[in-house]
């Protein structure tokens, strides 16, 4: 891509090419198909990931805590 870009600089990218790269994004980021383990565990925030391991394990919790977001945004609106 940056090679093209060089080669091409001030054109747009082709529409063909448009759709494979953008397709070619969502499959290295696990996006889709959805991949659980593109991005290493490691790389995440320690605190961050023991949150959403325990609310995954526990859903009523989550489920708890959306209707808690919701009630707090229809408070504010």
């Amino acid at each position: 891509m940056t090679l093209w870009q060089r080669q091409h600089q001030g054109s747009k990218i082709p529409k063909k090419d448009r759709a494979e790269n953008i397709s070619t994004g969502f499959r290295k980021g696990g996006i889709i198909p959805f991949n659980n383990y593109v991005v290493d565990a490691s790389k995440y925030d320690p605190q961050a990931l023991r949150r959403f391991k325990d609310a995954t394990k526990n859903p009523p919790i989550l489920m708890r805590a959306q209707l808690f977001h919701q009630e707090m945004k229809r408070s504010s609106d």
